[in-house]
């Protein structure tokens, strides 16, 4: 038994002074996961989302499923999911996005 937790804890170490070393070197190396700064394309901050909501910018649509959304959403938003018919509910938000088209989603 103490073999095992032995060679257990050797594994691990090895395994952390590789990712360390890779993180620490490598050229392209990806940020820490748990970094708010980082983003992946397409993404923004909350803060940006709520300057926009405030400014009458932005078109919120969630993507929940009904019973969620009927629980509460943010004021506004259209229900599009594919749980429910997905093209039933487009038809009917559809016009409303159209003359949102300068607006962010």
């Amino acid at each position: 038994m103490k073999t095992l937790l032995v060679q257990w804890a050797v594994l691990a170490s090895l395994v952390v002074v590789a990712t360390l070393a890779v993180h620490t070197w490598h050229p392209k190396r990806p940020a820490l996961y748990l970094d708010p700064k980082q983003l992946n394309e397409g993404e923004i901050h909350l803060a940006a989302a709520l300057a926009w909501q405030d400014a009458g910018q932005i078109v919120w649509i969630d993507a929940r499923r009904r019973e969620l959304y009927e629980a509460g959403h943010v004021e506004g938003a259209f229900l599009l999911n594919e749980q429910d018919d997905f093209n039933a509910l487009f038809l009917e938000i559809f016009a409303e996005l159209q003359n949102s088209a300068d607006k962010h989603l």
